[in-house]
C-alpha cells in the first residue's frame, strides 16, 4: 500500500518543483540612469547624468530627438558616426557619471530647442541599455569664440544662434581700455545660426567680442577674449574629454522616460519564472496520472 502511495505522489512532487522552482539564475544584472536638476536645459548648461551598472566597466552614451538619426550620436557630436556615442566610466562599486557640458559641442547647430533622448548603453552588451529625456532649448541670443585664448595673427571664430527674426548681427571688438577697434555685420541665416572668422592682428591682451541685435540694441552678449603668445592646448573638438565607442546597439531602444535622480529606471532580470497557469495545469495533469496509477496498481 505504502509503495503504491508513493508511486502515486512521486509524479506530483517532481512536477510541483519544476513548476515553482523555474529557470536557475546566478545572478540579476542591470544599468540604470538619471539625471540632476529639473529636466529642463538651455543649450550651454552643463547636465549631470548618472546611474549603475553591473555589466562591464564603460557605459556609452548617446542622444537622438528632431532631425537625429534613431540609431543615436554622440551628444558632444550630433554629426557624428549613427550608432556611436561619447563613454563614462564605471567606478568599482558600479556607479558612473557622465557630466555633458553643451556649450562645448561640437555642431550644435543640429540641436533645437526640442525634446531629445539619452541612452545609456552597456559597453559590452549593447542590448542592455536604458533612456531618459530632457529638455533642450536654445538660447534667444547666444555666442561663442574659439580659439580663446588666441594667439595674434590666428584666425578668431564667431558662431551664434538668435530666436530672434533678423536678418544680421553686428560684432565688435573693444580692448580693455573700452575702445572699439573693429566691427562686422554679419548675416543670420533663415534658422537663425550666424557664423564669422577673422584675422586677428592685434597685439597680446584682454579683449572682448560683442555681438549685438541691431534692431535690439539691449539684447547684446559679451564674450571676454584673452590673446597670448602661448597658444592652448584644445581638447579634441567636441570630445571635453569625452571619447567615442563605435560599439553599436542591436535592439530598439526602450521608450524615452523622465526621471527624477534618484530613480531606477531599468532593471534587466536574467531569468522569468513560469506564470502561475502553467503550474497549475502541471499540478492538475500529475493529480491525474498519479491517480491512474493508483487505480491501475
Amino acid at each position: 500500500m505504502r509503495t503504491k502511495l508513493f508511486l502515486g505522489i512521486l509524479p506530483l512532487a517532481i512536477v510541483l518543483v519544476l513548476c515553482l522552482s523555474g529557470p536557475v539564475s546566478a545572478e540579476t544584472k542591470n544599468i540604470t540612469m538619471a539625471y540632476q536638476g529639473a529636466g529642463g536645459y538651455y543649450i550651454g548648461d552643463t547636465i549631470l547624468f548618472l546611474g549603475y551598472d553591473s555589466l562591464s566597466p564603460t557605459v556609452v552614451v548617446k542622444i537622438t530627438g528632431p532631425g537625429l538619426p534613431p540609431e543615436g550620436v554622440p551628444p558632444y557630436n550630433p554629426a557624428g558616426t549613427p550608432g556611436t556615442g561619447n563613454t563614462a566610466a564605471v567606478d568599482s562599486s558600479g556607479l558612473w557619471t557622465f557630466s555633458w557640458d553643451t556649450s562645448n559641442i561640437q555642431n550644435d547647430s543640429l540641436l533645437q530647442t526640442a525634446r531629445y533622448t539619452l541612452t545609456a548603453m552597456d559597453s559590452m552588451y549593447p542590448d542592455q541599455s536604458v533612456t531618459t529625456s530632457i529638455m533642450l532649448r536654445r538660447p534667444d541670443f547666444s555666442a561663442t569664440v574659439t580659439p580663446n585664448p588666441a594667439q595674434p595673427g590666428s584666425y578668431v571664430q564667431i558662431v551664434g544662434n538668435t530666436q530672434t527674426s533678423i536678418s544680421s548681427v553686428n560684432i565688435a571688438v573693444i580692448n580693455s581700455s573700452g575702445n572699439q577697434l573693429r566691427t562686422f555685420n554679419v548675416p543670420v541665416s533663415a534658422t537663425g545660426y550666424f557664423y564669422y572668422s577673422f584675422h586677428f592682428d592685434m597685439p597680446t591682451g584682454t579683449y572682448s567680442i560683442v555681438v549685438t541685435n541691431p534692431l535690439r540694441t539691449t539684447q547684446s552678449v559679451t564674450i571676454p577674449l584673452t590673446v597670448t603668445e602661448t597658444a592652448a592646448t584644445p581638447s579634441p573638438a567636441g570630445t571635453s574629454g569625452a571619447p567615442v565607442t563605435t560599439i553599436p546597439s542591436t535592439e530598439t531602444s526602450p521608450a524615452a522616460s523622465t526621471l527624477t535622480p534618484a530613480a531606477a529606471v531599468s532593471t534587466v532580470p536574467t531569468s522569468t519564472p513560469l506564470p502561475p497557469l502553467v503550474a497549475i495545469g502541471g499540478v492538475c495533469g500529475a493529480l491525474i496520472l498519479s491517480s491512474l496509477l493508483v487505480r491501475k496498481k
